[in-house]
């Protein structure tokens, strides 16, 4: 089967996917990327107006789908990009949008489009669950990780020595994640990314001592990470604190290399891991203090953790099982 994937192929997504269709290789089929933001290019420097630069991109989409004819699309869309409708005047084969952001995302602001698409896939139960609500068909489709990539290493001793660390964290701040990392500092702390040294950003002085590298890392640098820190601790960003959904990149890839997570819950954990035994949760900031505290002093216990971790991701969490399970949908 040949598939289109359309996204803005930038940061976590870009990895995201092109594991995604890593897994859909491996499986036997032919997968091709397009960046969307490509589709807005045009010859014509004043092409400004939003309305042209839509017509615009839904062209160079035209053409591109006229060329290839592909089996299958794949959209993965931050916002409402691209007109449904129109695509399936001209294209028969099967329309899929992959929600991955949630309750939240701009896409749900009305929902008529959701009626020329022949499926929406989405890593939220809750989102799921208002689809349904309101008579649509929506599949709930977990994450994933490429264990190849999310795998366990043998770190020389530079690399432990630069990435290591009793406790890690990477991303960003916000005032809700300077809030519970605050109370773990005295546990080892490192926090990876260059907003912790933005005092705007981080005003917590403690925290920005925590950070000793005033730079973003990428790709292989954060498998790095992973492997080299004995925790791992994972915090919701706002909004998706509100509606407890959506387990994240890090909730698979931190498993994956065998590491223990401490992450925070959310609707979708307890059946992706078994709380306790794969992973460790937390629903509030005194059991996240708490959690941390305990397991990185028990080092035995936390790698024990991680290992089980990994085994579950390896038996239920890669890429291939995701791809297996939206090949199902689409030939059955």
């Amino acid at each position: 089967m040949n598939i289109l994937i359309i996204a803005p192929f930038e940061g976590w997504v870009k990895t995201y996917l092109t594991q995604l269709g890593n897994g859909l290789c491996r499986i036997g089929n032919h997968v091709e990327y397009i960046n969307y933001r490509l589709l807005d290019k045009s010859l014509f420097s004043f092409l400004k107006n939003d309305d042209a630069i839509s017509m615009l991109r839904n062209r160079n989409l035209e053409k591109l789908l006229k060329k290839s004819k592909p089996d299958a699309v794949l959209f993965v869309i931050a916002r409402m990009n691209f007109d449904f409708e129109m695509i399936r005047t001209y294209y028969k084969g099967k329309i899929l949008v992959y929600d991955v952001d949630g309750p939240a995302w701009g896409c749900y602001s009305e929902l008529s489009w959701l009626k020329h698409v022949d499926c929406l896939f989405t890593a939220s139960r809750v989102s799921q669950r208002m689809l349904q609500k309101n008579s649509f068909q929506a599949f709930y489709l977990a994450g994933f990780v490429d264990p190849e990539h999310y795998k366990m290493m043998t770190l020389d001793n530079d690399s432990k020595e630069k990435y290591g660390a009793p406790v890690s964290f990477v991303g960003r701040p916000t005032p809700r994640r300077n809030e519970f990392l605050s109370e773990i500092t005295e546990c080892g702390l490192k926090l990876w990314g260059r907003k912790w040294h933005d005092e705007t950003k981080c005003p917590v002085e403690k925290l920005q001592k925590c950070s000793l590298y005033d730079k973003d890392i990428f790709e292989d640098e954060v498998v790095k990470v992973y492997n080299a820190s004995d925790l791992y601790v994972n915090i919701l960003r706002e909004p998706l604190n509100e509606s407890s959904t959506i387990l994240s990149l890090q909730a698979y890839a931190v498993p994956s290399c065998g590491t223990c997570i401490v992450q925070e819950w959310v609707e979708e954990l307890d059946e992706a891991f078994e709380d306790g035994k794969e992973i460790i949760s937390f629903k509030t900031k005194a059991e996240f203090a708490e959690s941390v505290k305990k397991y990185s002093k028990d080092k035995d216990a936390a790698r024990k953790i991680g290992e089980a971790g990994r085994n579950r991701v390896l038996k239920c969490h890669t890429h291939e099982h995701r791809a297996h399970e939206l090949i199902n949908f689409l030939t059955s």
